[in-house]
C-alpha cells in the first residue's frame, strides 16, 4: 500500500472535479468573521475553486472548493439538499370559484386554530406580507388576490436559475397549497351529488346557498388570514425536486434585500421545507435568521416529516431564531379525507369498482383526541431544546393547487404555514393600533397561546408538540395584554440519552418491554447507545397482534416499525415498514449489524433492508400503530447489543490519524491485486455522530483507469464505508475530502481485501 498527499495529487484532483457526481461533492456554505468576502473569494480562488454566490445580507458565501481553506474566523459546511415537507394525498375535484364569501365559518386549518373568531378584529390579516419561500406560487382562483409582487419583481423572485417565473402554472404544486393555508378566500359551487360537499356536509361543517342556483351549494375553502399579501420565492425548480442550500438562501438573500431597501416590508417567511445539519444552531441559515430578527421578520419552518423517531427535527427548523411547526392530526379534518376516500373509491382503492361506501370516516379515526400525527418529526434538537416549537393542523389538509382542482396534503408543510398565518393576524391587529409587533413579540404570543392541553395525553410532550396546539385566539389575548413576554425563550429538555441499552460493555446487554399496546397514533421509542465497540443490535418483536379492520377499510391496520441510525436531524439513510400480522405473523426480527441492516420473518426468510456500518452514537427504533388504525396493535420487544472487548480494526493503515482541515482533499493509493473477490474501504474520524458539532468527511474512490468513480461513501454516515466487488485490479485511488469540518478532526483510512 502507498499513499500521497494533496501536495503531489493536483493533476488527479482535477481529474476528479470533472467526473460525474462531482458537481454536487464540492459544494460549500462559507461564513466568515473578522475577514472580508474579497479575502475569502482571494483564498478561494487561489486554491482553484470558485465563489459561485456573496450573499448581501449575511457575512456567507457558496462556493466550490478544490482545496483547504484554513483561514482564521472561517468555517465551511457542506452545501445539502433540502426537500419539500409534504406528504400528498392529490385528491383533484373541480372548483368553481365564486366571489370570496368572507365568513368566519367554513372549512379550513382557520377553523380548528379559534382563526376565524379573530377576524372581526385583526381584518383578516391585510396589509400583512408573507413570503413563500418554496415552489413558487401559482395566482388561481383562491388566491390570487393574495398574490403580490415588489418592485423589479412583479412575478416574485426565482432563485433557481430554471427560467419558470415563480408564479407560472409549469411548478410544482407545493407552494401554491401552502399559501392556501395562510391566504386563501374562495370556494366552491358544487351539486348535491358532488363527493367534497358531501363529505364537508357529513362533518357537520357548514355550506351556504349563494349559488344562484338551489341544487347548489357553497363550500368555501378559506386560509387562516384570508387578506394577508403573499409574496412567491422560488427555491425549487419546476419539478419539486430538492434543492441545495445556496439557492433557498438566495431566497432568503433577495427577502432581506426588500425589506432592508424599503422596497417590499415582509413581516413573516414560511419554510415548509427540510434537510440534515451536523451542527444545529450555528449554520448559515442561523446566520440568515439572525439578520431576519433584527429586520423584524418573523421565520416560520416546518419540523420535518421524520417522526415518530425522536431526534428527527431537520433544518433550518433547528435554527434558535425560527419557529419551528409540527403537524396536528384533528380527528374532524381526517374523517372528512377518509370519508372522501371511501365514496370516491372504496376499500379496493379502485373507482367505479362498485365497493365505494359512507362510513370510512369513523373507521379509520375512530377516536376524537387531537393526536401529533405519526410521521411529525420529534425532538430533541442535538444541542438539548425541545425540537418542535408549537402545534397546527398538518394532516389532512384540503387547498386548491392548480386552476379548477384542489389537493389534500399532509405533513408539516401543511403546519407551518398554518402558523404563518395566525402570526399575519396578530401583526394585523398590532399594526392597526399603532403598534407593530417585533418578530419576537410575535413569537411569544404565540407561544404564550399554544395549548398543551387540547391534545391527547399521549403527545402533550415538548419534544413532540413543543408549547402545545396553536390557539389564535389566545395568542392575541397575550399579545394585547402585554403578558407575552419571555414566551419566545428556547426550551432545553436535555440532550437525546439512550433509554433501553445505555453505555456499552463487552458482552450481551439485554432489555425487554413485557406487554405493550398502542392505541391508533400512539408509538414507543428505543435509543440504543453504540460505540467502536459495538458490533451488532437485535430486536425482536413477538406476540405480535395488528388487529383485521371490523369493517373493509381504505387503510389497513398497521405496526409501524422504524430505525435510524446514529445521524440526527432529517436524514434518508433510514428505514421503515408497516407490519401486518395476517401478512407475516406475530414475530419478528430486525437485525442491525457492522455492515448489513435485515429483518426476519417466520417463514419468509431474511431481507436485506441496508448496510451501513456501525456508528458511534445512538441508534432510534420507533414502534407506532398506524394513523389511520381502527385498532389498538399489541406486541412485546426484546432487545440485545453485542459488544466487544476493544475496537476491532481489519485491514491495512492508508492513513493513520491524519488532520482534515475545512476543504481538504487527501489522496492515497491502494494498489488491489488480480483475482480480489472484494475490496472495503473504511473511513473514521475523531468528531463522529457521537460529539456535537460533528464532522462530515466524505470518501470517493477512482478506479485504477478513471474510468469509474465510486461516491458509495459520500454520505452522511459516520463512519464511511464502501465495498468494491469484484474490483479492477491496479492503483486505486482514495480521496478524503473535508467540505464538513467545523472544528479540526483527524482521520483513519483503512483497506481490507479478499
Amino acid at each position: 500500500m502507498s499513499r500521497s498527499t494533496t501536495c503531489t495529487a493536483v493533476f488527479a484532483f482535477l481529474a476528479l472535479a470533472a467526473a460525474p457526481g462531482r458537481a454536487e461533492a464540492d459544494r460549500v456554505l462559507v461564513t466568515y468573521d473578522g475577514v472580508s468576502a474579497d479575502v475569502v473569494r482571494a483564498a478561494i480562488e487561489a486554491g482553484g475553486g470558485e465563489v459561485t454566490h456573496v450573499y448581501e445580507s449575511v457575512p456567507v458565501l457558496a462556493a466550490r472548493l478544490e482545496g483547504a481553506l484554513d483561514l482564521p474566523g472561517v468555517t465551511v459546511e457542506k452545501d445539502r439538499l433540502h426537500r419539500l415537507d409534504a406528504r400528498a394525498l392529490a385528491m383533484t375535484e373541480p372548483a368553481v370559484a365564486t366571489a370570496p364569501l368572507g365568513s368566519p365559518q367554513g372549512y379550513g386549518a382557520y377553523l380548528v386554530s379559534g382563526a376565524g373568531a379573530t377576524w372581526p378584529e385583526t381584518r383578516m390579516g391585510a396589509g400583512t406580507i408573507v413570503a413563500v419561500v418554496d415552489t413558487g406560487v401559482y395566482p388561481n382562483a383562491c388566491v390570487a388576490h393574495a398574490v403580490i409582487g415588489a418592485p423589479g419583481f412583479p412575478d416574485g423572485f426565482n432563485a433557481t436559475g430554471d427560467g419558470i417565473p415563480a408564479t407560472a402554472l409549469e411548478n410544482h404544486w407545493h407552494g401554491t397549497h401552502v399559501s392556501g393555508v395562510i391566504a386563501s378566500d374562495c370556494g366552491m359551487c358544487l351539486p348535491p351529488w358532488d363527493g367534497f360537499r358531501y363529505v364537508v356536509e357529513a362533518a357537520g361543517l357548514p355550506t351556504y346557498d349563494v349559488c344562484g342556483d338551489p341544487t347548489l351549494r357553497y363550500v368555501p375553502l378559506l386560509g387562516q388570514a384570508p387578506a394577508a399579501s403573499i409574496y412567491p420565492v422560488k427555491v425549487f425548480a419546476a419539478d419539486g425536486e430538492g434543492t441545495p442550500d445556496d439557492v433557498i438562501l438566495a431566497g432568503l438573500d433577495h427577502v432581506l434585500m426588500l425589506k432592508r431597501q424599503g422596497l417590499l416590508d415582509v413581516a413573516i417567511v414560511n419554510l415548509s421545507l427540510g434537510g440534515p445539519t451536523l451542527w444545529v444552531g450555528f449554520t448559515a441559515y442561523d446566520r440568515f435568521f439572525k439578520a431576519f430578527d433584527r429586520a423584524d421578520i418573523l421565520v416560520v419552518a416546518s419540523a420535518g416529516n421524520d417522526g415518530p423517531r425522536p431526534n428527527t427535527v431537520g433544518s433550518p427548523a433547528t435554527a434558535r431564531s425560527t419557529l419551528a411547526v409540527a403537524a396536528a392530526d384533528f380527528a374532524a379534518s381526517s374523517r372528512v379525507l377518509y370519508e372522501y376516500l371511501g365514496i370516491a373509491y372504496g376499500p379496493d382503492q379502485v373507482p367505479g369498482s362498485g365497493d365505494e361506501r359512507t362510513g370510512m370516516g369513523r373507521v379509520q379515526r375512530p377516536g376524537d383526541e387531537t393526536r401529533i400525527a405519526g410521521f411529525s418529526s420529534r425532538g430533541p434538537t442535538g444541542d438539548g431544546r425541545s425540537g418542535p416549537d408549537i402545534a397546527a393542523l398538518g394532516a389532512s389538509v384540503a387547498y386548491a393547487i392548480w386552476e379548477g382542482e384542489i389537493a389534500w396534503g399532509s405533513g408539516t408543510s401543511a403546519a407551518a404555514p398554518a402558523v404563518a398565518g395566525a402570526a399575519a393576524l396578530l401583526r394585523t391587529w398590532g399594526a392597526d393600533r399603532g403598534a407593530t409587533p417585533s418578530a419576537a413579540a410575535l413569537r411569544e404570543a404565540l407561544l404564550a397561546g399554544a395549548n398543551p392541553a387540547a391534545l391527547g395525553p399521549a403527545w402533550r410532550d415538548l419534544r413532540t408538540a413543543g408549547a402545545g396546539l396553536l390557539d389564535v385566539p389566545a395568542a392575541l389575548a397575550a399579545l394585547a395584554s402585554g403578558e407575552a413576554s419571555g414566551y419566545g425563550d428556547v426550551i432545553h429538555v436535555g440532550r437525546l440519552t439512550a433509554n433501553i441499552l445505555g453505555r456499552p460493555a463487552p458482552g450481551v446487554a439485554h432489555w425487554e418491554s413485557g406487554d405493550v399496546t398502542l392505541d391508533p397514533g400512539e408509538s414507543l421509542s428505543m435509543v440504543v447507545a453504540v460505540a467502536d465497540t459495538t458490533r451488532q443490535i437485535a430486536i425482536q418483536l413477538s406476540d405480535i397482534v395488528v388487529p383485521a379492520n371490523a369493517d373493509s377499510a381504505y387503510f389497513p391496520n398497521t405496526l409501524v416499525v422504524q430505525v435510524m441510525g446514529a445521524e440526527r436531524g432529517s436524514v434518508t439513510a433510514t428505514f421503515s415498514f408497516e407490519y401486518r400480522t395476517d401478512q407475516y405473523g406475530p414475530e419478528a426480527w430486525l437485525i442491525v449489524e457492522d455492515g448489513l441492516w435485515t429483518v426476519h420473518l417466520p417463514g419468509l426468510g431474511a431481507f436485506e433492508v441496508g448496510r451501513q456500518p456501525l456508528q458511534p452514537g445512538l441508534y432510534k427504533f420507533a414502534l407506532a400503530a398506524g394513523d389511520a388504525n381502527e385498532s389498538p396493535v399489541s406486541f412485546r420487544a426484546m432487545a440485545e447489543r453485542l459488544d466487544t472487548a476493544a475496537p476491532e480494526p481489519t485491514g491495512d493503515v492508508l492513513a493513520d490519524n491524519v488532520n482534515v482541515r475545512p476543504g481538504d482533499a487527501l489522496f492515497f493509493t491502494a494498489v488491489v491485486p488480480p483475482g480480489t473477490a472484494e475490496a472495503r474501504f473504511d473511513l473514521s474520524w475523531s468528531r463522529q455522530w457521537d460529539r456535537l458539532p460533528t464532522t462530515d468527511l466524505d470518501l470517493v474512490l477512482v478506479s485504477p483507469d478513471w474510468s469509474v468513480v465510486v461516491w458509495e461513501g459520500a454520505t452522511l454516515a459516520a463512519p464511511e464505508r464502501t465495498v468494491l466487488v469484484d474490483p479492477m485490479p491496479g492503483p486505486w485511488t482514495a480521496v478524503v475530502i473535508g467540505y464538513g469540518v467545523p472544528l479540526p478532526t483527524r482521520a483513519t483510512l483503512r483497506v481490507t481485501l479478499d
